[in-house]
């Protein structure tokens, strides 16, 4: 009996090690929706752009004729919430003269303007 108490105690403490603090989710930037995204054409003005997306969250005063819009979304999920999930979005807007000249960056998986699915 004196070799499984501190045995089973053991075991029970370890156990513990699975269960975490509450973790919050961490969103940060502009997310950019599909929608939002189809509003772009090139050859808008950065007004009308700025409009469509939300003011960017980079504006280097040494590239004014580039803007940085950054998406960060960080979560936990699986079990006991000890998996560590996210996703990282950046999008450059290229402009000269004042109008949109071109697109750069994650532009293929954006998301809907739907509500994502709880899992």
């Amino acid at each position: 009996m004196r070799v499984i108490t501190p045995l089973l105690a053991a075991v029970l403490l370890s156990a513990c090690s699975y269960l975490s603090p509450h973790k919050i989710e961490i969103q940060q930037g502009n997310l950019i929706t599909k929608e939002a995204f189809a509003a772009v054409k090139i050859g808008m003005s950065k007004a009308e752009v700025r409009t469509a997306l939300g003011t960017p969250l980079l504006q280097d005063v040494f590239h004014a004729n580039r803007w940085d819009y950054y998406f960060s979304h960080e979560q936990y999920g699986g079990f006991a919430k000890l998996k560590r999930i996210s996703e990282e979005r950046r999008i450059t807007f290229f402009f000269e003269s004042d109008k949109l000249a071109r697109i750069e960056g994650d532009t293929a998986a954006l998301p809907s303007d739907l509500p994502p699915v709880k899992r």
